[in-house]
């Protein structure tokens, strides 16, 4: 007897909710793609996708199958939509005059319009830059250059480093004058616009962003008398405005794994939206009059937290879920997933190649997807409420790690115990936290009492992320990059497999002989999981410098290989760079090492091109603020400085040989002029260091320092005068000093340890 037909678990059956998947994820993979391309190309792409669609439809409509080349056709046609979405906006950002004015580096005269809240860059909210920089995206409408006045409607990010930016709001109309630069390639605005000055209001902000800046400035307000930890954290799970979070409690939050608590998504839309329709609810409203209430609490809640990725994609998914309340349908959350991403993409591709919208997405299908499965699992051995509580971080963990490890060369190895204790703080402090923002409008004194209880979840929060980055091997370095991910990726496959592999084994076993089977496969899993721990433990081992740097180090060099990278502990994560050297991947991993997730302040002090060629390492997924080049560049590093730092939007300037400037706890000055080398004077902690060329430099007998650090192995220095620590950059390899008293300590790290 023939069995029946199994129709593909993607087509057929209950998992037929998964049909929107493979759409969805070619929709996202077309308008990556189409992004990185020409406009023409990339809307040719999606004519032949459309074409290839109308085809398979076409068939379908005329053969037997016709469920399976449906869904190809959906495919197909998505992919086109997606292509078709990224081709225009490509476009329409190079069209007009700004690109061809950006080319030129051309000073010009800036009508623009604000489309996102003006903020401190990383770098200069940790304190330590003396100009710090303001960074927001805006649409310029009207630009005048050479006498000409031109209306447009260009994307462009705007960089100020005077004063009245921070208090401006989004859809206030500003004019600047400034200079305009080409942006990032592949990023998709207009241009970068330097602001020269303060800003000119030509119009004030909408009533609607207007209510939104009250409600998030009287929580601010309501929340101030907190401690510092729980009145930066209540704003951040609000509406996402981390402007308040203490450099080294986001440190800590990052280490732990606990960074989604603070970047609004989706289960701050879940909490919200759950509160108001269930008020609605004991209010005796009908179905569609809670699909209402839910509508409104989602818009609301998109416009007091910003249409920012996550916000974004939460809210689609949202609104999605409402309207299959409204409708009467199933409300099946994979669906309402695809569908968001979907129409996100198709609304602004640029999504496509954001990496928050790419772990909120992630994050969300894990726990759709896998933590279920988990739960069921854990819940042979487990009671239902710990396998449950296990199975959401261990999921979230498990699918966004690779992700993370790429854009941070990190692996967080607290991150699921954080995330057990944090998460049934989570709720108590977001509904607390909405009800102060809402109540602050009309009466400070009853928003400030709901603050205060506010804080008793948030203040638990701040403690479970302080207590476990302080534990040992609370987060490890990971190679960041492709490289990084596919290895994070191969290890989980290879643990995987080997567990199937044992589990078989046990079952064929146990059919056999099952007097012996139990045995052999408790010692086969315990060689499995001593060889997979094992191998980890090698990677971890290889990738990371042993015992080095020193925690309380101040001061280090890296071992570049041609001239000297210096690094000046300013605070918590946070250095002073001066020079990179040549290679970016060797500086990188370098402050990798060091744990070096900002840079307040670079400094060049040499003028060749192959010196300043590791700035882009330098620049890798840390902020920075400013860059002042302290020497004469020649043609082509100049070049090269000015674009990496357009890319990144980050200042440039010169400073003068006199001049006596300050990084966080660091003073510095340029005390030798030899054209295209400079000596840099450092005074941290009452310690001395003078950085130079060669020991030949007479700044050494000058200012007879406790530290000498010459880029290249010279003479003895001039005079009878030696410093108590003398640093080779080019022979010495990696060296951090630290302070014990008033003893100074060196740790080096040779260079075979390095390789």
């Amino acid at each position: 007897m023939s069995r029946p037909s199994v129709a593909s678990p993607l087509l057929a059956g209950e998992p037929a909710q998964l049909r929107l998947l493979v759409p969805a994820a070619a929709a996202w993979l077309a308008a990556g793609l189409a992004l990185s391309m020409p406009a023409a190309r990339g809307l040719l792409i999606g004519t032949g996708l459309a074409v290839g669609g109308m085809l398979t439809a076409a068939l379908a409509a005329r053969a037997g199958r016709r469920l399976r080349r449906r869904v190809v056709a959906a495919v197909l046609f998505c992919a086109a939509a997606g292509a078709f979405a990224a081709g225009w906006r490509v476009a329409a950002v190079h069209r007009g005059p700004l690109p061809l004015l950006a080319q030129a580096h051309a000073h010009v005269a800036l009508v623009f319009v604000i489309t996102s809240d003006p903020h401190l860059s990383a770098a200069s909210a940790q304190g330590g830059s003396a100009r710090p920089l303001v960074v927001m995206s805006a649409r310029a409408v009207e630009v005048a250059a050479a006498g000409h006045t031109t209306a447009i409607r260009s994307p462009v990010v705007v960089l100020a480093t005077g004063g009245g930016w921070l208090s401006l709001q989004p859809t206030q109309r500003v004019r600047a004058v400034g200079r305009v630069s080409l942006p990032n390639k592949g990023e998709l605005i207009a241009a970068v616009f330097d602001v020269s000055g303060s800003p000119t209001l030509v119009g004030g902000p909408s009533v609607v962003q207007r209510l939104a800046g009250r409600v998030r400035a009287g929580l601010r307000v309501a929340a101030a008398p907190l401690p510092s930890g729980p009145r930066g954290l209540l704003p951040g799970l609000v509406d996402g405005d981390t402007s308040g979070l203490p450099p080294g409690l986001a440190a800590d939050f990052r280490t732990t794994g606990l960074t989604h608590i603070v970047a609004v998504s989706g289960a701050n839309v879940a909490i919200m939206l759950g509160v108001a329709l269930a008020m609605a609810r004991c209010a005796g409203a009908r179905i569609r009059a809670q699909a209402l209430t839910g509508a409104l609490t989602v818009v609301a809640f998109v416009v007091v937290a910003r249409p920012q990725a996550s916000v974004l994609r939460a809210a689609a998914m949202g609104l999605v879920a409402v309207l299959a309340l409204a409708t009467g349908r199933r409300r099946r959350a994979l669906p309402a997933l695809c569908a968001a991403v979907l129409c996100l993409i198709y609304l602004d591709p640029t999504l496509s190649r954001s990496v928050g919208f790419a772990l909120s997405v992630s994050a969300t299908a894990a726990l759709l997807l896998l933590a279920p499965v988990l739960r069921d699992r854990m819940a042979r051995r487990l009671p239902l409420w710990l396998a449950e509580a296990l199975a959401v971080p261990t999921a979230a963990t498990v699918v966004c790690a690779p992700l993370i490890a790429s854009i941070s060369g990190r692996v967080s190895l607290s991150s699921i115990p954080a995330n057990l204790l944090a998460e049934p703080a989570v709720a108590p402090a977001t509904i607390l936290g909405v009800a102060t923002a809402c109540v602050a409008p009309f009466s400070m004194t009853v928003a400030r009492v709901l603050a205060h209880v506010a804080g008793l979840p948030c203040a638990w929060l701040a403690f479970v992320a302080r207590t476990f980055s302080k534990a040992p091997a609370a987060a490890v370095v990971w190679p960041s990059g492709a490289v990084g991910a596919f290895e994070l990726l191969g290890l989980f496959v290879i643990a995987v497999a080997l567990a199937a592999w044992v589990r078989i084994r046990r079952r064929s076993r146990l059919v056999r002989r099952a007097h012996q089977s139990r045995w052999r496969a408790v010692g086969v899993r315990v060689v499995v999981v001593a060889s997979v721990v094992s191998a980890s433990g090698l990677v971890v081992a290889e990738r990371s410098p042993p015992h080095w740097p020193p925690t309380d180090w101040v001061l280090a060099t890296c071992d570049v290989g041609a001239g000297s990278a210096v690094v000046a502990r300013t605070g918590p994560q946070a250095a002073m760079l001066i020079d990179t050297g040549p290679r970016p991947q060797v500086i990188d991993a370098c402050l990798r090492a060091l744990d070096v997730q900002s840079l307040p302040l670079i400094v060049l002090t040499r003028g060749s091109s192959s010196s300043v060629g590791g700035l882009p390492g330098a620049l890798h997924a840390r902020g920075a603020a400013v860059i002042d080049v302290v020497a004469d560049l020649d043609v082509d590093a100049s070049a090269r400085v000015q674009g990496w730092a357009t890319a990144d939007h980050l200042a440039v300037s010169t400073v003068g040989r006199v001049q006596l400037n300050a990084a966080g706890e660091v003073q510095w000055q340029v005390v030798d002029d030899t054209g295209t080398n400079q000596a840099v004077a450092l005074t941290l902690l009452g310690v001395r260091a003078v950085i130079v060329a060669d020991q030949s430099s007479p700044a050494i007998e000058q200012l007879r320092p406790d530290v000498l650090i010459a880029a290249h192995a010279g003479v003895e220095p001039p005079g009878g005068y030696r410093p108590a620590v003398v640093i080779d950059a080019t022979n010495d390899g990696s060296t951090a000093l630290s302070i014990a008293g008033a003893r100074l300590r060196t740790a080096r790290l040779g260079r075979r340890a390095q390789r």
